[in-house]
């Protein structure tokens, strides 16, 4: 069972300062954004309407198109949190995987990826393949060892507060340019372009910038 915490509106309210919300709704079906990344225990503002809920599931059923809850966090439409605005974090870093069956019978699918708070993140691949990345720390650009036979890998990097600042597809074996990028702590995912994530792996930018 994952830990969560569920936030009182007094005790966001004195907890904002020091951390960044995160917005995660359900609009058309469908869950915006479908990947999220967040440190531990930052806040997640779920904001969900009608008869969805925000039910965690395996990976195999996530990617499966499934629904069936593996007893983790369960928000939502005929539960406890029976709210359309409440207000989540959950403390231990890995992949999160979560689905809500929507009117028309599509399942809407969000991923949350949690990193610690320390920025020493996580190192996981969800397929067969497990990729690294170096150099890590890393100045210009970086390479991506374990690809390198991939015609093609798309990669997606996301800021502290889970934004997407930058979206490539290089070859398994090219370099990727990140001078585009300011020195900081940042989140890549590895994939096809479509279902099939090769892995998610923490980067540090860093030119030689003070605090870092």
């Amino acid at each position: 069972m994952k830990h969560i915490i569920l936030f009182s509106t007094m005790l966001l309210a004195v907890t904002l300062h020091a951390q960044h919300t995160h917005q995660l709704v359900i609009e058309n079906d469908l869950f915006l954004p479908e990947f999220l990344v967040v440190q531990a225990a930052d806040p997640i503002a779920l904001q969900l309407t009608g008869d969805h809920t925000l039910t965690e599931v395996s990976a195999q059923t996530f990617r499966a198109g499934g629904i069936v809850p593996n007893g983790g966090i369960h928000i939502g439409f005929g539960t406890t949190y029976d709210t359309d605005a409440t207000t989540f974090t959950i403390k231990d870093p890995g992949e999160y995987y979560f689905v809500s069956e929507g009117r028309t019978g599509s399942v809407a699918k969000t991923q949350i990826v949690v990193i610690d708070a320390d920025h020493t993140g996580i190192s996981a691949a969800v397929d067969q393949t497990t990729p690294t990345i170096y150099p890590n720390p890393a100045d210009d650009q970086v390479r991506f060892g374990g690809l390198e036979a991939m015609d093609m890998v798309s990669v997606e990097a996301y800021d502290q507060g889970g934004r997407l600042v930058l979206a490539e597809v290089v070859r398994g074996g090219a370099p990727l340019n990140i001078m585009s990028l300011p020195s900081g702590y940042y989140t890549l995912r590895l994939t096809d372009g479509m279902s099939t994530v090769y892995g998610i792996e923490r980067l540090v930018i860093n030119r030689n910038a003070p605090g870092l």
